[in-house]
């Protein structure tokens, strides 16, 4: 038997006994995590399925009724990197619950594009859309599209 190189050895290695499992291409996997820091406890974790990758989120203390925490992520399907696309985007409102111990998911906002961007502004959600500007106001099924500059 001849003697393998260094380069050769690694080709043979098995990939379940050895290092992480890895995707294969244009797979993605996301999660939100609530942490305890003192404990160092998981409290709430939600994963993503489908191929839904969260590219951003943005907590909201503003837009709403008066003492709620929000968090807004912005999500997208089966995205890629290079050229930026995705098949569908998300906007997903979840409401801080249980003193911030866990989430409640509102609702689900669809948009074209990948949301990389959020802020506020008076009361409502600012969100950065792909090359599309939008403000958003919170309703009962879905965040409501107030005003959106497409002059980017």
């Amino acid at each position: 038997m001849a003697k393998q190189t260094g380069d050769e050895a690694y080709l043979q290695l098995d990939d379940s006994r050895v290092g992480l499992p890895r995707a294969g291409p244009n797979k993605w996997a996301s999660c939100i995590r609530i942490v305890d820091p003192f404990m160092l406890q998981t409290l709430e974790l939600i994963e993503f399925e489908n191929n839904e990758v969260v590219f951003s989120h943005f907590i909201a203390s503003t837009i709403g009724k008066q003492g709620e925490t929000f968090l807004i992520l912005g999500t997208a399907l089966n995205p890629t990197l290079k050229p930026r696309s995705c098949s569908l985007g998300f906007i997903k409102t979840y409401k801080f619950v249980n003193n911030g111990q866990s989430l409640q998911l509102l609702h689900s906002t669809p948009c074209e594009d990948i949301p990389m961007a959020f802020n506020e502004y008076k009361g409502r959600l600012i969100a950065g859309v792909g090359s599309i500007l939008r403000i958003y106001e919170l309703g009962q099924k879905k965040l409501l599209r107030k005003v959106e500059n497409k002059n980017f």
